[in-house]
């Protein structure tokens, strides 16, 4: 069948062609089978041996057989009329067709001959001719190592971008630059705060020594009026406690001079009426005075004593109020003072927050090395917290390709396998390709989230780090898509064109 739709591309005249070879062919046979069962049946029952003929004609006479077919159809014994006509017609037709299409026995040959030469060509040139498996798989080009991922950790308005991607950078370039108005409005603002704890404090250890509690004309001097005016208001408020605690002061004080006066008062009393009682006592003994009169001087003494007594323990606790006070003014001006300098650590640790974001409102890059991944580079754009800003691969870095291999080809690829990797920003065809070999794969697949389809992670490891084409050298960046042709398992081309015929019947056979 294959030989037969070759000829028929290849002839104009395929219908007849074949229907006149196929009808000589068959009258040929019938023709010749018939004659010669006819004339050695009649050779036979007449005596005449094979090899001779009964009307004298020479059996090598073959030419005048073919050119006098009539005569000799008529002729033969034995064969009846109908029979005669048949051969007789069929032999005209083949003579009649072979007269009308002289060229096709010749043609027939030589598209033998040379399907045959084709196919003794073919085969040993396909049983020797390798080819190689290949397996796609589609990734992008990575550093081997880490990359310096950027993050903004308060975020901001970007006012300026001074890198673009695949841009190399020194160690401390600035990147871009964040709008610092809001942050400096911040710092300040703290800053303020943090002045006028300082001076609080400043007024309050003033009033503890006694000093004057008006602030230094340096501490006015950072303050805005707003701050001046809670400055003042915190001055007339502090100016007034200390007046209170002055009068408090003043009026124990007072209790306590008071009840010292008292107390001397009556030890002299004291004293004269002890002298008194005495003198009594002694007349009294000599008899020259009522004992009467002794009673009464003892009386009054011991009257003095009483109230000396009680104006001793006013004194005290008059001295015990007065230190009370003084001792509750210390502790609590103290406990302002603590109050007012945890305040200012806790202001202070914000004013080196602040102040350190703004130096942050310059990105810079950590190391030296290519800027990869800049998520940002109009003016005006937003970022926000805590979002990556860029990614800078260090200089030096080695560049792997990771890949995807479909889990249908799983089994085809194993670890150290040679790798044709494709750069697709660069044809192929004109730049030639990368070679490598396959280094990891992953145990386990990952699913695309863009086609859904699970893939295998393999980590390529390249040969070079370049591109090689007509003397130049076009270095490999990171983040390139790629496209690699990892080398699977060698076969030939007869294997390869009879492998669907061999699966299908392999398949047959175990149904």
């Amino acid at each position: 069948m294959i030989k037969v739709c070759l000829l028929s591309r290849e002839h104009k005249k395929s219908s007849k062609f074949w229907f006149n070879l196929k009808l000589r062919s068959l009258n040929y046979f019938s023709d010749f089978s018939l004659i010669s069962f006819v004339f050695m049946t009649n050779s036979t029952s007449n005596g005449i041996a094979p090899g001779s003929s009964s009307n004298g004609i020479a059996p090598d006479s073959s030419s005048k057989v073919s050119t006098s077919a009539d005569s000799l159809l008529s002729q033969l014994p034995g064969l009846s009329a109908s029979d005669s006509n048949t051969l007789l017609g069929r032999n005209r037709l083949a003579q009649a067709l072979e007269l009308e299409d002289p060229q096709d026995n010749l043609f027939v040959r030589r598209s033998l001959y040379v399907l045959g030469a084709a196919a003794l060509i073919f085969f040993p040139w396909a049983a020797l001719t390798p080819i190689t498996q290949v397996i796609e798989a589609s990734g992008e080009v990575i550093p081997q190592g880490s990359v310096n991922i950027i993050q903004h950790l308060e975020g901001g308005i970007v006012s300026s971008v001074n890198v673009k991607n695949g841009q190399s950078v020194s160690k401390g370039e600035a990147l871009l630059q964040l709008n610092p108005q809001m942050v400096g409005s911040e710092f300040s603002a703290t800053k303020s705060k943090l002045d006028a704890l300082i001076i609080q404090q400043e007024q309050l250890r003033a009033a503890i020594r006694g000093d004057d509690v008006l602030p230094s004309q340096n501490n006015i001097d950072v303050l805005n009026p707003s701050e001046i005016k809670v400055s003042d208001a915190q001055q007339n408020l502090l100016t007034s406690r200390l007046a209170n605690a002055s009068d408090q002061l003043k009026s124990a004080s007072a209790v306590v001079a008071e009840k010292s006066a008292e107390i001397n008062g009556l030890n002299k009393q004291l004293k004269l009426l002890i002298e008194e009682r005495d003198m009594w006592a002694s007349l009294t003994q000599d008899g020259a005075s009522s004992r009467l009169q002794l009673v009464n001087a003892q009386a009054k003494v011991e009257e003095i004593r009483g109230a000396r007594n009680e104006a001793t323990k006013a004194l005290a606790q008059a001295k015990a109020n007065l230190q009370s006070l003084q001792s509750g003014l210390v502790l609590e001006q103290n406990s302002e003072i603590a109050a007012l300098v945890n305040e200012e650590s806790v202001v202070a640790e914000n004013i080196k927050k602040v102040r350190f974001q703004l130096s942050r409102m310059v990105v810079k890059a950590p190391v030296s090395g290519t800027v990869s991944d800049l998520r940002f580079s109009a003016r005006g754009a937003v970022v926000a917290p805590g979002a990556v800003v860029a990614s800078v691969v260090p200089a030096g870095t080695t560049k792997l390709v990771e890949a995807r291999i479909p889990s249908q080809d799983i089994g085809f690829v194993h670890i150290g396998q040679d790798v044709d990797v494709n750069l697709q920003p660069f044809d192929s065809s004109v730049y030639g390709t990368i070679p490598g070999r396959l280094t990891s794969i992953s145990g386990d697949t990952v699913q695309n989230p863009d086609d859904r389809q699970f893939y295998y992670n393999a980590t390529i490891e390249l040969d070079r780090q370049y591109l090689d084409s007509s003397n130049k050298k076009y270095p490999v960046q990171v983040g390139m898509p790629i496209v690699a042709d990892i080398k699977g398992q060698r076969s030939n081309v007869l294997q390869y064109l009879f492998h669907p015929f061999v699966r299908t019947l392999n398949g047959a056979m175990r149904e």
